[in-house]
């Protein structure tokens, strides 16, 4: 079995999708006493640059963010933690933020820059 860390980094990364890897840490819980890593604009970029690129669907896209919005072991880049912050909301939340399109998405992808 893979490490916390290890999955938690690539749930951050969507090397696989985020059901997949979620169901693997589901066993260890969300709660930590500490950041074991750190979401950073360029993950959060990287995932809205694939669903502009067509290879993530609003869905997928939506339940990245959830798997990560909460988590008390993945921390969030301290210069940049309150865009995130509400990005993440915003990309878990659709139906009560807005639905994830292709302008807004490029309108995020500008922002995190």
């Amino acid at each position: 079995m893979r490490s916390r860390v290890d999955l938690l980094a690539e749930l951050l990364n969507l090397k696989r999708p985020a059901s997949e890897v979620t169901k693997e840490l589901a066993p260890l819980g969300w709660d930590s006493d500490e950041e074991l890593v750190v979401l950073t604009r360029e993950h959060l970029g990287a995932v809205l640059q694939r669903f502009v690129l067509g290879t993530l669907n609003a869905d997928e896209t939506s339940s990245w963010a959830e798997a990560i919005e909460g988590r008390d072991d993945i921390g969030l880049q301290k210069a940049f933690e309150p865009l995130l912050k509400q990005l993440l909301f915003e990309l878990a939340n659709p139906d009560i933020t807005q639905e994830l399109t292709l302008l807004r998405a490029e309108t995020l992808i500008r922002d995190l820059r």
